[in-house]
């Protein structure tokens, strides 16, 4: 029951709630649990009904110690001593867990307080990490688009971005070693980006190919003709066919096939190998591998180099050809969902529909499984050491050790849509609702960044609740 201290201490009895509670701060929302039940229920004062069940996996160590945060926008709840788990109140949606008990949020400082034993830790409330540091503004665009992934010229990087209902889309320019945004975009791209040496970009409009700069502004046709009307180029010659273009993994050549309409989707040709620097074509083609009757080729080219290609149809089955003989050097056993591919890093990965991420070895194609354990996965990113890998659905970005398979960290950030690695401990995440961030690993940097996030000392309140005698200083708290 809750007691209207205006109304004369008039009691009002909500329906359905019963064991421990607690009380929002505006007074309009109550949270409480049942001691042998697996799950908290939010309940409207006002409006005296059920508004959200919030599921605890942890059964049967049941939820109490249940708290709102300072400004009502978080939950935690303590289960049995052992865990406090911590939800969005406004969501329903669950952000993390750690091990504790009697949780406090204050949500001013970010900061989630919880015993643990006899200590009193602090942890960051921060959608992510405590070392996230916002590296640009994505504006009209934030739905970072986590396919195709970043391409990577000598000193600057590209990738695809939308607004959030994809009416549109543009490429958005990044500086390689730091990850900062830079002013340069190309709007509506049919295809691409795709990096060329120099901090040059193939970017598709309609159906021609450019060569364009983010530096200097400057863009240059590379296939197509200018100002074309009814299939003629102003000079009166015919518009070059439209073509589909992909880059080899090393950045050394290009592959080009011509997009041929069919029923009931277009069709690609016979894939033709360029030079990346001056599109000169190379001896040999694709056509060791099976096509259609009508001449086009019934794989499409994931990724390349000068001995082999990883290629997949139309049901996303995918192999490995040798670039020469067309012999079968492997084949998934399950559809692809990813793929990627690094001269650098001497790797070949595919993400399947069984959510199994394959690691592949380019000189023996023999197959490493790493099982993710994730959802709706659109990134996938193996560190410059190819010892650890960051994979993101729409709950979390998860980072596994490659060797053992173990999970080595677990952020609670949504809708993260593409992984750069800038370094080992070092990771640029693009997410679908604006986020474009560089996340520290580094155990010091959290540390660091976690001191600076406190900006208020305890309250008296809160040391004889958790016993502390004396109450510590800001600065006491600061320094550890």
């Amino acid at each position: 029951k809750f007691i209207d201290p205006a109304a004369s201490l008039a009691a009002t009895q909500l329906e359905g709630t019963f064991g421990f509670g607690h009380v929002s701060p505006n007074g309009e929302t109550v949270i409480s649990s049942l001691w042998d039940y697996p799950e908290i229920q939010l309940h409207s004062v006002v409006e005296k009904r059920l508004l959200d069940v919030l599921p605890v996996e942890f059964y049967p160590n049941v939820p109490w110690e249940l708290r709102f945060s300072s400004e009502g926008s978080y939950v935690a709840a303590g289960i049995r001593g052992v865990f406090v788990t911590v939800w969005d109140a406004y969501r329903g949606t669950e952000l993390f867990t750690v091990p504790g008990a009697n949780p406090i949020i204050d949500e001013q400082a970010d900061i989630l307080y919880a015993t643990d034993g006899p200590e009193v830790k602090r942890w960051t409330l921060a959608e992510g990490t405590a070392a996230r540091r916002v590296l640009g503004d994505l504006g009209d665009t934030p739905w970072v688009n986590g396919r195709p992934s970043f391409q990577l010229s000598d000193s600057v990087g590209a990738f695809l971005a939308a607004p959030t209902d994809f009416s549109s889309f543009a490429v958005r320019f990044f500086e390689r070693a730091t990850g900062k945004l830079i002013d340069a975009r190309f709007d509506e791209p049919s295809d691409g980006p795709i990096a060329l040496p120099g901090d040059r970009f193939l970017l598709k409009a309609g159906n021609d190919w450019f060569v364009f700069s983010p530096i200097t502004g400057e863009q240059a046709l590379f296939h197509g003709c200018e100002g074309d009307v009814d299939g003629l180029c102003l000079d009166g010659t015919p518009d070059p066919e439209d073509v589909a273009i992909r880059r080899s993994w090393d950045g050394t050549q290009l592959a080009s096939a011509s997009v041929i309409q069919a029923e009931p989707y277009d069709r690609l040709g016979v894939w033709l190998f360029l030079e990346a620097g001056s599109g000169d074509l190379l001896p040999g083609d694709s056509s060791t591998w099976p096509i259609y009757e009508d001449g086009s080729t019934v794989y499409g080219i994931n990724e390349f180099s000068g001995d082999w290609v990883l290629l997949s149809d139309d049901q996303s089955d995918a192999l490995v050809l040798d670039r020469t003989s067309g012999e079968v050097l492997w084949e998934s056993p399950t559809s692809v969902v990813l793929t990627g591919a690094d001269a650098a890093s001497d790797l070949v990965w595919l993400f399947g529909a069984d959510d199994v991420l394959t690691r592949l070895d380019p000189t023996t194609w023999a197959a490493t499984e790493l099982h993710v354990g994730l959802g709706n996965v659109r990134a996938i990113s193996f560190s410059p050491d190819a010892t650890l890998v960051a994979a993101g659905d729409q709950d979390l970005l998860k980072v596994f050790d490659v060797g053992s398979g173990s999970l080595r960290h677990a952020i609670p950030i949504g809708g993260v849509s593409d992984v750069l690695w800038l370094s080992n401990e070092t990771i640029v995440i693009g997410t679908n609702d604006g986020l474009w961030a560089e996340l520290s690993l580094n155990p010091e940097d959290l540390i660091a960044a976690s001191i600076d996030s406190i900006t208020r000392a305890l309250t008296p309140d809160e040391c004889s609740f958790y016993r502390i005698d004396p109450c510590p200083t800001l600065d006491e708290l600061r320094g550890g």
